[in-house]
């Protein structure tokens, strides 16, 4: 899907464990993947940290002719300051520097992927796609991406995150630190061919109180029971269990108080479905629709 169009920059994130039955179960497969969208002389932006994983992505661009820009080597990027309204960031690029730019979405992870938009944005004037930088910055702090560290309330501060592998929760994790909050309850749920008991692994520490609970709409959730019986063998925690969305919404407002943090995660299906119950709880109207979709 990713080769349909005729790209001017190509563009890889940070590559992580994910969709292994399809993409292959070590990071220099994953990365053999991703770089299926390398075309030559088309300049490639990566973000890739994996040393296995780069020279599978360095090897592809050299055997095509496509220019390759690397992150901390052709291009960086200074964190100035981390808040949960998102960042402020320097990026040094082959052009020059950006400095101060304010970037709209939470968390590290998210200062480093406008590290990597900057980058592509200069490529594309270059190739005749001019932008200035007043609309780079008008961008980067004004983008909104649903289901990451979105925040649909306050008091308790609810969080809803898409993550869904272990390296997405470990970012999820990160950001939630900055979010000042007297006690954090998580609401987990996943899928069939997910790595949870990693990503239960990462997010048990950081949250006083857990909700298990599964998603309706598609057949492919855990089954709340065996999420309890592998969440037993990671926590001494006293854990909770609700049979549907609507139920682990209930049972988390009756554990939070005004101080604390409620998120909800592990999935695209229970955090497009939570967040739908949310907003129509907090915001009565119309329901906002929630597109999801996995690749």
């Amino acid at each position: 899907s990713t080769n349909i169009c005729r790209p001017e920059v190509c563009v890889i994130t940070n590559i992580s464990y994910d969709h292994t039955a399809l993409l292959g179960n070590t990071l220099d497969r994953i990365a053999a993947e991703k770089a299926g969208i390398v075309k030559p002389g088309v300049p490639v932006v990566s973000g890739v940290e994996s040393p296995e994983a780069f020279a599978v992505i360095q090897s592809a661009c050299e055997h095509v002719g496509a220019p390759l820009l690397q992150l901390r080597r052709d291009f960086d990027v200074d964190i100035r300051e981390l808040t949960p309204r998102g960042s402020r960031i320097d990026v040094r690029t082959p052009a020059g520097s950006t400095m101060d730019v304010p970037v709209g979405m939470s968390g590290a992870h998210q200062a480093i992927n406008a590290a990597l938009a900057t980058m592509a944005v200069e490529l594309l004037s270059e190739r005749g796609f001019p932008v200035e930088t007043p609309s780079l910055r008008t961008g980067l702090k004004s983008v909104h991406c649903p289901l990451r560290v979105e925040q649909l309330a306050s008091r308790p501060t609810v969080i809803v995150d898409a993550a869904h592998n272990v390296a997405s929760v470990n970012a999820l994790v990160e950001t939630l630190a900055i979010y000042p909050a007297k006690r954090k309850v998580l609401v987990f749920g996943t899928t069939q061919d997910k790595e949870y008991t990693g990503m239960l692994a990462s997010l048990l520490p950081a949250f006083d109180e857990v909700v298990l609970t599964n998603y309706q709409r598609n057949p492919r959730f855990v089954p709340v029971d065996d999420l309890l019986a592998e969440t037993q063998s990671l926590t001494s925690h006293a854990l909770h269990t609700a049979s549907d969305p609507n139920a682990a919404w209930r049972t988390a407002k009756a554990l939070a108080t005004a101080d604390d943090l409620i998120c909800i995660t592990g999935s695209f299906f229970l955090a497009a479905e939570m967040r739908e119950l949310i907003a129509a709880e907090t915001n009565p109207g119309p329901t906002p629709t929630t597109l999801v979709g996995q690749v």
